[in-house]
């Protein structure tokens, strides 16, 4: 008997640290990236982003379940296909616009919706949100 999938117990250790990580960080960008989107251009990414945030590709039914139990059915219903989150501490602007500028270079990259500061964005506002200067710029 061929077994696959995760058990139980793996499955319920990964809510657990997805739980964890949404209730630690200020922001999270919810992206699909398709056939089209190779591991090196992911890498790339991650790269870029160390700096502000970490990337991680997600598993969509777990995923959907924390967001679901965090009140962002918005935002768990945007997950289909190949996903990933972005997770920001601090500052959303910066990785916010790392990503865009990302998404314009790759077709099959598309940024679903994030949540920054208690409210939930759509692609329209992330947008928005990357045209936007730096805090320290705002602040001066």
């Amino acid at each position: 008997m061929k077994v696959t999938g995760f058990s139980r117990t793996a499955k319920d250790l990964a809510i657990r640290e997805m739980e964890k990580e949404v209730k630690e960080h200020t922001a999270f960008f919810i992206a699909r990236h398709e056939g089209g989107v190779s591991a090196f251009s992911l890498d790339k990414l991650r790269a870029k982003l160390r700096p502000h945030s970490r990337y991680l590709v997600v598993k969509n039914s777990l995923a959907r379940r924390v967001l679901s139990q965090a009140r962002l059915t918005l935002l768990a219903e945007s997950l289909n296909g190949t996903c990933g989150m972005t997770l920001t501490q601090g500052d959303p602007v910066a990785p916010c616009r790392i990503l865009v500028d990302f998404a314009k270079e790759n077709q099959n990259f598309k940024i679903q919706g994030a949540y920054v500061n208690g409210s939930v964005l759509l692609p329209d506002e992330i947008r928005v949100l990357a045209a936007l200067p730096p805090r320290e710029v705002l602040l001066a």
